[in-house]
C-alpha cells in the first residue's frame, strides 16, 4: 500500500488570500480572483524586501506616529477650530437679515 501524496497543498490567508504550493512553485489568489504565478510572488518578495531596505536605511522619509501629547494637541486644535466656526455661523445668522417666506408677507 502506498501513501497519498497530495498534489497540492492550500494555506488561507487573511482577508480571503488564498496561497497553495504544487509542482509548479508557490502562487497566490486574491480576493477578487486574481492570480499571481510562483516567478511573480518571487518579483513580490524580492521588491518588498528592497523596499524594507530603502525604509531602514532612511532613504525614505516614512512618517513617524504621532506621539500622546502631539496627538492631544492636534485634537485640541480641531475642537478649537470646530467651535470657532459654530460661533462665526452662528453669528453670521443672527446679523444676517432674514428672508420673509410667503407666510410672512401681508399684502
Amino acid at each position: 500500500m502506498t501513501a497519498t501524496i497530495p498534489s497540492r497543498i492550500e494555506w488561507t490567508g487573511p482577508s480571503g488570500w488564498r496561497l497553495w504550493a504544487d509542482e509548479d512553485g508557490v502562487h497566490i489568489k486574491t480576493p477578487h480572483g486574481d492570480l499571481l504565478e510562483s516567478c511573480e510572488v518571487t518579483d513580490l518578495i524580492a521588491l518588498v524586501g528592497v523596499a524594507r531596505g530603502q525604509i531602514a536605511s532612511g532613504a525614505v522619509p516614512v512618517p513617524k506616529p504621532l506621539s500622546r501629547d502631539e496627538l492631544r494637541d492636534v485634537t485640541y486644535d480641531q475642537r478649537e477650530k470646530f467651535y470657532a466656526k459654530i460661533a462665526t455661523k452662528a453669528v453670521r445668522e443672527a446679523i444676517a437679515p432674514t428672508t420673509p417666506t410667503t407666510t410672512d408677507m401681508h399684502f
